[in-house]
């Protein structure tokens, strides 16, 4: 079970805010189809977690739709976090980060992708390997 049907089942508004909030960050153009699986399971769900609209306008010149208006978006859902913005800002998504191919952030929310750590091994013991030659280069240079 995802985070989302978790929240869900729950009935957590903050938590399925976050992660509606997360999704729309990580994935503008919901290229995976998280946000519109989410949403719909938010409607079956009954579950209100969008305010009621607010008086700003939003704007619809595809024109003017860039990474700035975006970001402004994002900043006006913290405010008001309304089913008409959260829905145009998939659409200005869209259009702005058109070859989004995969979520930034959220891949799959379940899976945990472990970092190498022989990489920071490596770096250290070629940084320490360096400083060791640079003293040995030192030391026979001062004799």
């Amino acid at each position: 079970m995802s985070r989302f049907e978790e929240a869900v089942m729950t009935n957590d508004r903050k938590m399925i805010r976050n992660l509606l909030k997360a999704y729309i960050t990580g994935n503008p153009a919901d290229t995976d189809k998280t946000i519109k699986d989410a949403l719909k399971t938010l409607d079956e769900s009954n579950i209100t977690v969008f305010d009621q609209a607010d008086d700003k306008e939003l704007v619809m010149d595809r024109a003017c739709w860039t990474e700035e208006y975006f970001v402004d978006l994002q900043v006006d859902l913290r405010n008001n976090f309304s089913e008409e913005r959260y829905k145009h800002m998939l659409e200005v998504g869209a259009h702005v980060y058109p070859q989004s191919n995969e979520s930034t952030y959220f891949r799959n929310e379940d899976v945990v992708i472990p970092q190498p750590k022989k990489l920071k091994a490596t770096t250290g013991l070629v940084v320490a390997s360096l400083l060791l030659i640079l003293l040995v280069v030192l030391v026979n240079g001062i004799r």
